[in-house]
């Protein structure tokens, strides 16, 4: 046992000792210390650099905000600045701007927004002439010579510039001349206006010396001493028109030209059948027959859509220049200051139109202004205004037109015959025919008044109410407005030309020309009814025209 013990004991006192560490093991821990720690460093930075980076993008991102609204701030007082400098500088109107004046002054007209009080402020004129006028100096023989710069400019010996104060400051405009004893001579001039001091004198040899702001703009207008003289002198028929109606009697085709049934018969007559002489404008029956020939041989459209009329390829020959007129209403207006020499376009001739010198040649269209509703609206019932007015009606009109002058006393009418005193009628006042068309297809109008001419015969969905003319409202229209016929005939509706009879043209000017070819059978016998054909074939209108002389 005792051995067995000793043995027991020598293995307990001899158990191997653990490995002792080596060097090796410990750089590889620093090693792996170091690296961990490089790790984190490096997801640190990472961490850190996205940080910076994101916060440089946020103040370049402000920056790039901050100089966006800088600009756009510079831009608002640079707009500010245009606008206060453009509100200190007058302005010539728009209505003046190349306008045509005729007789032997002008009337031209500004705006200014300053805030000043305007009883202390005036304006100063300045003017030119564009062409060599007719020198009228007086004989150096005793008579009164002129020697003033104003004086030199009146009497056509000098193109300017000249200076003056406005006539009229206080509603910023001024007759040129201002001195009612001077009179314009025909051409073309330029002007320009600023703001003065009041009570300043104008210096003809300084140009600031008393102005509270720079010169407007330069405007022109050209002056004439008659209708007949402007004609005369450019070869030029100004022709008004309307191409907003786009109808068959004036439009504008894809390709921009004018034409309809009214176009060309204004070019035919004035291109072909009149021509100017020493004494004014005059019918050539010859010259007529054979532009008629033309027009029809190119069925109006070829050549006649856009065309080559040069003025003065003949002492003789006038050419036509159609000027728009941006709005129906305005036609007359624009005829009475003689912008134009004619109007057309499906014009109503009315006597109540007739004043202010506006004047209607014979009608060469007869037509009949007519109530269309929707078919369906008096399906299994007569056709009678009373069954229709069962409901509220709204009823367009083309404004400013005859139709509405018609509507008008319907609504007064219909006013008047109800026992609550309130039309049943309501009116609805638009631009245009394409206009008027829309809005009844969309069906925001019960009904229209137009002329027959203006409605097409593929419109099915339509049906026209024929009592209109049995109402008081067809009387008054037809007697007070349309009023009778130029030989004392009864009322009724044509189309003709308008134009303005210049009194200083006696019998040899464009209306009595126009008046002269309207009665000849080549126009009455022949032109009229080609047109018809031509435009008006797909219109409900019959086309009836006058007879011939």
């Amino acid at each position: 046992m005792s051995e067995s013990a000793g043995i027991a004991g020598n293995a307990t006192t001899t158990k191997p000792k653990p490995p002792s560490a080596r060097f090796f093991d410990l750089i590889v821990l620093v090693f792996l210390f170091i690296l961990g720690l490089a790790f984190l460093s490096f997801i640190y930075y990472r961490g850190s650099a996205g940080e910076v980076e994101g916060a440089e993008r946020a103040v370049r991102s402000l920056r790039e905000r901050d100089a966006t609204l800088q600009e756009k701030l510079d831009n608002t007082m640079a707009m500010a600045q245009l606008d206060e400098a453009d509100a200190r500088v007058a302005h010539p109107a728009l209505l003046d701007r190349n306008a045509n004046f005729i007789g032997d002054h002008a009337d031209v007209s500004w705006t200014y927004g300053t805030k000043s009080d305007r009883n202390y402020i005036s304006y100063e004129v300045e003017l030119w002439r564009n062409q060599p006028g007719n020198c009228s100096l007086p004989n150096a023989d005793g008579k009164k010579i002129l020697q003033t710069i104003n004086q030199l400019f009146w009497a056509g010996c000098s193109n300017g510039p000249v200076k003056f104060v406005a006539s009229d400051p206080s509603s910023m405009s001024s007759r040129i001349p201002p001195n009612l004893d001077d009179e314009m001579q025909s051409g073309n001039y330029s002007w320009r206006v600023a703001p003065i001091r009041a009570a300043s004198n104008v210096d003809p040899e300084d140009d600031d010396a008393e102005l509270l702001s720079d010169w407007s703009e330069l405007s022109s207008f050209n002056i004439h001493k008659s209708l007949l003289h402007r004609i005369t002198e450019t070869h030029i028929v100004r022709v008004g028109t309307n191409f907003e109606q786009d109808t068959h009697f004036s439009r504008r085709d894809e390709g921009g030209h004018e034409v309809g049934f009214d176009i060309s018969l204004v070019r035919t007559l004035v291109e072909g059948c009149l021509e100017l002489t020493e004494s004014g404008i005059r019918y050539s029956a010859s010259e007529c027959a054979k532009a008629v020939a033309a027009a029809r041989a190119a069925n109006f459209k070829d050549g006649i859509a856009d065309s080559t009329c040069r003025p003065f390829d003949s002492p003789t020959k006038l050419c036509v220049k159609f000027v728009p007129v941006g709005s129906w209403g305005k036609w007359q207006s624009i005829l009475k200051r003689k912008e134009i020499d004619l109007f057309i376009g499906s014009v109503t001739r009315a006597a109540a139109r007739e004043r202010a010198g506006i004047v209607f040649t014979d009608g060469y269209l007869n037509y009949q202004t007519k109530l269309y509703v929707h078919k369906t609206d008096l399906v299994r019932r007569p056709l009678a205004l009373s069954n229709w007015l069962s409901k509220d009606r709204v009823v367009g009109v083309i404004e400013s037109s005859t139709n509405e002058y018609l509507l008008d006393h319907l609504i007064e009418e219909d006013f008047k015959s109800t026992l609550d005193k309130k039309s049943k009628l309501h009116k609805f006042p638009v631009r245009s025919y394409p206009a008027l068309e829309s809005a009844m297809e969309r069906g925001d109008l019960d009904g229209i008044i137009i002329d027959d001419s203006f409605v097409s015969k593929k419109q099915t969905d339509w049906v026209t109410i024929p009592d209109l003319v049995k109402t008081n409202a067809w009387q008054t229209y037809t007697s007070e407005y349309v009023g009778p016929q130029p030989d004392g005939g009864a009322p009724a509706e044509q189309i003709a030309i308008a134009t303005i009879q210049d009194e200083t043209d006696s019998n040899r000017g464009l209306y009595s020309a126009l008046q002269t070819a309207l009665k000849k059978k080549e126009i009455r016998a022949v032109l009229l009814p080609a047109l018809c054909q031509t435009f008006l074939a797909s219109s409900n209108n019959s086309c009836p025209v006058g007879g011939s002389q």
